[in-house]
């Protein structure tokens, strides 16, 4: 018997990312939600067997480590990450090691660069941006990991999932 993928989500407290784990726990996939505040998750999705919800501050690098450490010895691996909102730079590169256990890992990343949040200006694309994207590229794909880009014209965040 096959084992089961292990999906991990980033940005899951709205938008794409909560749409994305609604759907893939209705697909009866296990799946790691990485999330800022847990205000939008409701109680049946919060006690779903399927989802492991991880509270993190992307930005504390002693949370980093700790999550890092726990899906290591808790999962082994992750197989597919997912980050709807291209903001967690340092939380994929701290994954990296789980997501190339077995040389089958998949990293998908949407664009964030022109994303408008709500009361915000538009984020506009800088040559920082893209050479941090490459450069996660050119290291994910040396270690077997598959990279999907995702490039957003423009997404308004957050969105109303019911």
């Amino acid at each position: 018997m096959e084992r089961r993928k292990i999906w991990l989500i980033t940005g899951v407290s709205n938008g794409l990312g909560l749409a994305t784990v609604k759907y893939l726990v209705s697909k009866k996939q296990a799946v790691i939600a990485i999330v800022s505040d847990t205000e939008n998750l409701n109680q049946d999705l919060l006690t779903n067997p399927l989802l492991d919800v991880i509270l993190l501050d992307t930005t504390n690098e002693t949370q980093l480590a700790q999550v890092t450490d726990y899906l290591g010895s808790t999962y082994g691996q992750i197989d597919l990450l997912v980050n709807p909102v291209g903001e967690t730079l340092s939380l994929t590169r701290s994954l990296l090691p789980l997501i190339r256990k077995d040389g089958k890992g998949h990293l998908i990343d949407f664009s964030s660069r022109l994303l408008h949040r709500s009361g915000s200006s538009s984020h506009q694309p800088t040559s920082f941006d893209k050479s941090l994207s490459q450069l996660l590229c050119r290291e994910a794909i040396a270690f077997g990991i598959k990279v999907t880009i995702i490039k957003q014209e423009h997404a308004f965040v957050p969105f109303s999932i019911n």
